[in-house]
């Protein structure tokens, strides 16, 4: 049997998630009135908003809105931009009209970097342009993959709102290994090129940095029969 690049066992073998994201469409098709009713955008102060965040040095801007509610991790809205500032995301989020709690950032959010006067931080200008808001720097993981197993871990206690997720649940869908030419197989990495990874990193600082995200069990058993690995 061939796993190579061009087989029929492309699915399996090189996308971390395409089978989750499966199964929970098979579930929201089934249950399609309680999914609309249980990703209904609260604004209470008692549900703050929280955000998870890939912030790359050259690549885009991917962030997902969640909020807690009961048992459940609700992912109501995602976000995406190339070649934006910093400004543009702020500007979006504060759109939303919701009440914020934490915003998670990556690891890589506390460097340094040139600007054209001044050199900050992502998370320094971010601090500056949402002035009052509760930021957080997630520790990098040991490994990229320890990340990806622990994103697996929780997978099944997540509900993503289908349209206003639709970009970000495409990314999460399409998340791949990245070829490897000379050994004729895929990798153990991560595809950075497609565009599909900044989602992926962004939805990972969910598994690794909200502690509260793990001390639930499963949803629903449906929801994840199969590791983020394949």
């Amino acid at each position: 049997m061939s796993y190579g690049k061009g087989s029929g066992q492309y699915g399996r073998f090189s996308r971390y998630t395409a089978e989750q994201i499966a199964e929970i469409r098979a579930v929201y098709a089934t249950f399609e009135t309680a999914r609309k009713q249980r990703l209904e955008v609260m604004r209470r102060l008692r549900c703050p908003t929280r955000t998870f965040w890939d912030i790359g040095n050259s690549d885009g801007t991917a962030i997902w809105v969640h909020q807690k509610v009961g048992m459940e991790n609700r992912f109501i809205r995602f976000y995406e931009s190339w070649g934006e500032t910093y400004s543009h995301a702020a500007s979006w989020l504060q759109s939303l009209g919701v009440v914020f709690g934490t915003h998670y950032l990556p690891h890589d959010a506390d460097h340094v970097r040139q600007g054209k006067d001044t050199n900050k931080s992502p998370r320094e200008m971010l601090e500056e342009l949402m002035k009052g808001h509760k930021f957080e720097t997630v520790a990098r993981t040991e490994t990229l993959i320890a990340g990806i197993n622990q994103t697996r871990d929780i997978f099944n206690t997540l509900y993503f709102d289908e349209t206003h997720c639709k970009e970000g649940i495409a990314h999460l869908d399409g998340y791949k290994k990245k070829w490897n030419n000379r050994a004729g197989c895929w990798s153990d990495e991560p595809c950075k090129t497609d565009g599909n990874s900044e989602a992926a990193d962004a939805l990972r600082q969910f598994a690794q940095g909200y502690r509260e995200s793990v001390k639930h069990k499963p949803i629903k058993k449906a929801y994840v029969q199969h590791g983020w690995m394949g």
